[in-house]
């Protein structure tokens, strides 16, 4: 009876080691199968629960998939991967409403998470609701977080609101950060000619041009010139 109990002390460790490297390699089904026998040992595990729920997404099973990602939630409301992971799965099966719901309860646990903040402007995005996005990114700025993703996110959202000065803004703080990028460089083209600045959005449009011949900045630099814009 002593060695069936050290043998069954044993497992986790090797079971561990042995997902760890399946996941790293993709091998869902083999990292599943340990996964299981480590559920036995630790049912309480967050992070069992969490790998789990990443094992029955990668292979196609998203009831349980959810079910155990939630469980991992239950065990852990900081576990922001599980988080992340449901809303994704939510936001697969088209519901916006609880990916949204999923992601703000996360920022409650990580109110500095600017990967949670991306998520929540992006999902509210796809949603419809652009002034929440808005909003969100906004939130994401004042919180010190803001990257050339989010200033460029914020800038198109704010064009889309028809907000070109607004836009204007936020386009070149993501060009601080990344100043060459053409996405960024077309939308600042586009906030400058909502505002009547034409002359200024054929340079921006230029800029891009010499670089990159193919973008669709480029396309609209040809069609200004041929209007005589």
């Amino acid at each position: 009876l002593r060695f069936a109990v050290e043998r069954r002390s044993l497992i986790p460790s090797a079971c561990q080691t042995r997902v760890q490297e399946n996941l790293a390699q993709r091998e869902f089904t083999l990292a599943l199968r340990d996964l299981v026998v480590l559920e036995e040992v630790y049912p309480e595990d967050a992070l069992v629960q969490y790998r789990l729920g990443l094992c029955h997404h990668r292979l196609g099973d998203a009831a349980r998939a959810k079910q155990h990602l939630s469980r991992a939630i239950e065990l852990d409301a900081g576990s922001i991967e599980a988080h992340l992971l449901l809303a994704g799965i939510h936001e697969m099966e088209g519901r916006m409403d609880l990916a949204i719901e999923q992601t703000r309860r996360a920022l409650l646990e990580e109110p500095r998470d600017l990967g949670l903040h991306k998520r929540l402007a992006m999902a509210l995005g796809v949603s419809g609701d652009l002034e929440g996005a808005v909003a969100a990114f906004e939130r994401a700025v004042e919180l010190g977080l803001g990257d050339a993703e989010v200033f460029h996110n914020l800038g198109t959202a704010r064009n889309r609101l028809g907000d070109a000065a607004g836009a204007e803004e936020a386009l070149r703080s993501a060009l601080e950060h990344d100043p060459e990028n053409p996405d960024t460089l077309l939308n600042l083209g586009v906030a400058l000619e909502d505002q009547g600045r034409v002359e200024e959005a054929l340079g921006v449009y230029r800029r891009v041009a010499e670089r990159h011949p193919e973008h669709a900045a480029a396309q609209r630099l040809a069609e200004l010139q041929s209007s005589g814009g």
